[in-house]
């Protein structure tokens, strides 16, 4: 079992998290971004359509194949992250590998879908896409449904963890940050990011 594994388990069975500095930086650069971003607005989804009408009340809105939220949030709706980074494919294979899941997960349905996303592949760790934040937006105390690690692309933000303590960090391009569903955590920045967010969706951390 690698040490990062050990690691993660060990965060979650405490209800705490673990920050790895300078884990994996990516070669990229707020044009690439922007242009990846411009490109899934100009796209057709239906399904985003159809979601909007559900979600109208919690005041988001779709672009294209962009979900916005208040001020300037906004995630592509494209878990085939390294379509628009191709490197971000290097860091879901070392994150997997690191984690001890060597399996190939390009064709895993989960990636393939909008909306409804079934994994057909054996890897720990699966892409929720990622996020771009141009304002100072902060994001309340909430849990996800499943463990969960975030690396910083660009910029940098701030992270309160609460679980059996309270930890703040700071992360910078290239820190990765483990957090379980046990755990809450707050999120701001003090500029413009961007980072993405992987889940363990099936719960295989301690398979």
């Amino acid at each position: 079992m690698d040490d990062i594994l050990k690691s993660f388990i060990k965060a979650k069975e405490e209800r705490t998290s673990v920050i790895l500095k300078d884990y994996f930086k990516v070669n990229t650069d707020w044009q690439q971004i922007l242009n990846y971003v411009y490109e899934q607005s100009s796209m057709d989804n239906e399904e985003s359509h159809e979601k909007q009408k559900e979600d109208r009340h919690m005041g988001s809105r779709f672009h294209g194949n962009l979900l916005v939220l208040d001020p300037l949030w906004i995630a592509p709706q494209n878990a085939e992250v390294w379509a628009g980074i191709p490197q971000l494919k290097d860091f879901l294979v070392k994150i997997n590998k690191d984690s001890g899941s060597g399996e190939s997960f390009e064709d895993c349905k989960f990636y393939k879908h909008w909306d409804i996303r079934p994994c057909t592949c054996k890897s720990i760790w699966h892409s929720e896409g990622f996020r771009v934040s141009l304002s100072n937006r902060f994001v309340k105390e909430h849990s996800d449904p499943w463990d969960a690690v975030y690396l910083q692309i660009v910029g940098k933000s701030f992270w309160k963890i609460v679980g059996s303590d309270t930890q703040v960090y700071e992360l910078n391009e290239g820190d990765l940050l483990f957090f379980p569903k046990e755990t809450s955590h707050e999120v701001w920045s003090e500029g413009p990011r961007v980072g993405i967010l992987v889940g363990d969706i099936l719960g295989r951390l301690n398979n």
